[in-house]
């Protein structure tokens, strides 16, 4: 972070240098920053988010630049990019932070799926089913659909509130 002095400004402006000193694109920095604030995300939520830092007109660019993150290791995936559902995360965490269950995602464009490591427990009847086990995913899965549907449907309605806020500013100076 560098100081930034303006002409005839009374106050220290700050600007960030982090794209200096990395081999992002403008929008590989978006996605990073994204991923720091807010975690693990879908490929969906990820694209909407980061194109208000820089423009990420489609899936397919937020894929090519994705593989391109994970090349150099910054990106982790919870499965091959081109499938549904698939999430994907920032690779800095700390060896503390590793430890964790669940915290990282152990997919990479040559190997197979693994699931993230678990808290080792004694297997129920039930677990040891594979159908139970897909009930258990599939549960799992719908809780975290709802989460995200509940985000998305959250930042609709803050987008819809500037939005009627600006009308309102606009149908006042025109005298509407």
């Amino acid at each position: 972070i560098s100081a930034v002095q303006t002409a005839g400004g009374r106050t220290e402006r700050y600007r960030h240098r982090l794209r200096d000193i990395t081999p992002w694109t403008a929008a590989q920095l978006a996605i990073m920053g994204e991923l720091l604030l807010r975690g693990r995300q879908q490929l969906g939520e990820l694209r909407s988010r980061a194109s208000r830092m820089s423009a990420i007109e489609s899936l397919e660019d937020l894929r090519r630049e994705l593989n391109q993150l994970m090349q150099m290791k910054y990106v982790q995936s919870s499965g091959d990019l081109n499938r549904r559902g698939i999430e994907v995360d920032h690779a800095l965490y700390t060896e503390a932070e590793q430890s964790r269950p669940g915290t990282m995602l152990t997919y990479s464009a040559d190997e197979e799926i693994e699931e993230p490591a678990k808290a080792s427990a004694p297997a129920t009847a039930a677990e040891s089913k594979p159908e139970s086990q897909a009930v258990i995913a599939e549960t799992t899965t719908s809780s975290e659909e709802l989460l995200d549907l509940q985000s998305e449907i959250s930042d609709l309605r803050e987008t819809v509130q500037r939005l009627e806020e600006r009308i309102e500013s606009l149908e006042r100076q025109l005298g509407i």
